[in-house]
């Protein structure tokens, strides 16, 4: 025993040096099972906000699915892309807007025109860079409300009557979505699992 603390806690010579090395370590573990420990909570205490039907079966929303501009930031027009657009056409929004690069504009152009041409738009950047391919969809937006999405997010048939719904108070200035990730083969690998339980 050494001033009343059990030799056990008394940090030897070599500890005591790499001491000033573990203390930032430390604080980033802490910080890390903390903000788990809070998405936990959050994951816990969700409850969603569901949308207002009228009698026919209708949006009774303040939005509606018209009042979205869907913006889809991409440099590739593969099969999850055809997947993904499948379901945002069959959320009825006011128009999707695809922001590609130069190089990838005319050939995702095709790809747009082949599923709607009426409800598609395609825009481009000399270089792709997801922040300001988001930036130019958003400028160009003329709706409401923009909903930003990945080109391999698949949606659920209802997917904006229910991200639509908690805007009926007008102090809600953003939605956020819970998402499930889709294993690349059947079943998810050790690495997949990992990294859903760490968004």
């Amino acid at each position: 025993m050494s001033w009343g603390i059990p030799d056990v806690f008394i940090l030897n010579g070599d500890i005591r040096q790499a001491f000033p090395f573990l203390i930032p370590l430390g604080i980033i573990g802490f910080w890390r099972w903390l903000l788990f420990g809070v998405r936990v909570l959050f994951w816990l205490l969700y409850r969603p906000i569901p949308p207002k039907k009228n009698n026919d079966g209708s949006s009774a929303n303040k939005f509606k699915s018209s009042d979205v501009t869907i913006i889809v930031p991409t440099i590739d027009n593969g099969e999850e892309f055809l997947e993904a657009a499948k379901y945002w056409k069959i959320n009825r929004p006011h128009e999707i807007i695809i922001v590609t690069s130069d190089k990838m504009k005319s050939e995702m152009a095709k790809t747009c025109d082949s599923i709607d041409p009426d409800l598609f738009r395609v825009l481009s950047v000399p270089k792709p860079n997801k922040r300001v391919q988001m930036c130019v969809g958003v400028n160009a937006a003329t709706t409401p409300i923009v909903a930003l999405s990945d080109d391999d997010a698949i949606w659920t048939e209802q997917f904006l009557d229910w991200a639509l719904a908690p805007f009926d108070d007008a102090r809600m200035g953003g939605v956020g979505t819970k998402q499930i990730m889709t294993p690349v083969e059947g079943y998810p690998s050790f690495w997949e699992v990992c990294c859903q339980l760490l968004r």
